[in-house]
């Protein structure tokens, strides 16, 4: 997950979304790895960086529809954020 976060960061290739697809089962569980949606958060910043508004606000919705699981952390807060840069993306002006 580090390295996938890393390549997201350092603005890769659609390749990094393959590799944070292979976990969206897990999305929403916790392990010593990866917890609070955080793989739903990376991916959503992936379609981002590829300018693709309505595949990151699905990601980043993901997160903020299970507030027990993302609101007690950071990805909680950021979601809403992203959310807008996702709707500003695809040009939509309301938020739901």
């Amino acid at each position: 997950m580090c390295t996938s976060r890393n390549k997201v960061e350092r603005k890769g290739s659609i390749r990094r979304t393959r590799n944070i697809a292979a976990v969206e089962p897990y999305d929403l569980a916790f392990s010593d790895v990866f917890d609070y949606a955080y793989p739903a958060y990376l991916r959503g910043l992936a379609y981002l960086q590829l300018k693709q508004g309505r595949l990151a606000a699905d990601q980043f919705r993901k997160v903020l529809d299970h507030s027990g699981v993302g609101e007690a952390f950071v990805t909680g807060s950021l979601s809403v954020l992203q959310l807008a840069r996702a709707q500003v993306l695809m040009h939509d002006p309301g938020i739901s």
